[in-house]
């Protein structure tokens, strides 16, 4: 099996192990829906390396809580576009080589997800979400 597989099949624990255990999490692809790993990897203090395209930038701020690779110059692999590799080896090297300049990252991204994927925040956002709804079906 392949090692996507198995992940599914370890505990939590074991899950949020592995993210803390990591420097980096790579996320190349221009095509994602919402990013639950990208928060998972955030929360655990793992530098984000994605393609610089929403939802993946809107999750991961360029150089302040993670790399978002440009996609203006791009490689195509089974007809998908992905930024290039050496702009991907690029990033995580510079991650890998030099961690203490990259500390600041770890901790805007923890914060990041402490302040804006809390249960308490996202059921706020529900409800202020199901308000306009109502208020502008009223209008209409």
């Amino acid at each position: 099996r392949g090692a996507a597989i198995e992940v599914f099949d370890l505990g939590e624990e074991k899950i949020r192990e592995m993210y803390a255990d990591a420097a980096i999490l790579l996320l190349p692809s221009n095509n994602e829906g919402f990013g639950i790993p990208l928060v998972e990897a955030m929360a655990s203090g793992t530098i984000p390396v994605v393609a610089d395209r929403p939802p993946m930038n809107e999750l991961v701020e360029h150089n302040k809580t993670g790399i978002c690779l440009s996609l203006k110059r791009q490689e195509k692999y089974h007809h998908i576009e992905f930024p290039l590799v050496k702009d991907i080896v690029y990033a995580c090297d510079q991650i890998l080589c030099s961690p203490e300049k990259y500390v600041h990252m770890r901790k805007n991204a923890r914060k990041k997800v402490e302040r804006e994927y809390t249960v308490e925040h996202t059921v706020d956002l529900l409800l202020a979400t199901a308000r306009n709804v109502v208020s502008n079906n009223k209008r209409a």
